[in-house]
């Protein structure tokens, strides 16, 4: 079950990464640059199981990468490898005034899904298109990026972090109404983004900042009593670029 709720963060993660970074261009193969080097943290304090992505952005349309061209050539202990994505999108806008051209986009975006077996490094190889080309993966040990985590008439969640990116079996004892969760991320650490979603409702609420913020309020509405949904909170090192995911189930 935790491999589960970690997968979902690390997929909210990367869903926020493409609507913040990703650029809209009319060609996009001109701008293809593949990270040389990406920094990520396990899950745990012990070598528990996290999942990282390398993402691939902007890759030429007449080119793509296969699962077959893809593979770890150093630090197999450190890393394995575990999916492969491709997302694709496209959009046509035309004008009604006179004479105007209109204007064409295709974006394609790959993602390589690896599993963070250890601490160390990695450098994993693809191909794109006839190029080849290659990551490397720094996997640091994991730290606790959040000062404080508080949910009205719950109190602070930070500590169930101390140890672990994930928790669970967070129980609303009372309804809350106007309930806010309020994030303060720790020394070194800028929060990308917080989620909030409830499972009865169907209603989800975030908020997303492209250069990190220190602290954010997120407005959460009416919380019942034995709310079911999760929080999950996206963080960046400002030393070394690396994400963690805090993710914590209601139940």
């Amino acid at each position: 079950m935790k491999n589960i709720f970690k997968k979902l963060s690390c997929a909210l993660l990367a869903a926020a990464m493409i609507c913040a970074i990703t650029p809209f261009t009319a060609s996009a193969d001109s701008s293809f640059v593949p990270p040389k080097t990406q920094v990520s943290y396990m899950g745990a304090k012990s070598n528990y199981y996290a999942y990282g992505v390398i993402q691939l952005y902007n890759v030429p349309s007449k080119s793509s990468i296969s699962k077959s061209n893809i593979k770890v050539i150093s630090g197999k202990s450190v890393v394995s490898l575990e999916s492969l994505t491709k997302d694709v999108s496209s959009g046509r806008t035309e004008y009604f005034a006179k004479g105007a051209k209109a204007y064409s986009y295709s974006n394609h975006t790959y993602r390589i899904g690896y599993n963070m077996l250890k601490t160390g490094t990695a450098k994993i190889q693809y191909k794109v298109g006839r190029k080849t080309y290659s990551t490397t993966v720094k996997v640091l040990p994991y730290t606790n990026p959040l000062k404080s985590l508080t949910v009205t008439g719950v109190g602070n969640l930070a500590s169930r972090f101390s140890k672990n990116s994930s928790a669970s079996n967070l129980r609303i004892k009372k309804a809350q109404s106007n309930a806010l969760i309020k994030c303060t991320a720790a020394s070194g650490w800028k929060i990308e983004s917080i989620y909030y979603y409830n499972k009865k409702t169907g209603i989800s609420r975030n908020i997303y900042s492209n250069k990190g913020v220190s602290s954010v309020t997120l407005h959460a509405g009416t919380l019942a009593a034995k709310q079911t949904g999760y929080i999950s909170v996206n963080l960046t090192n400002t030393k070394t670029g690396g994400s963690q995911n805090c993710y914590i189930d209601l139940s």
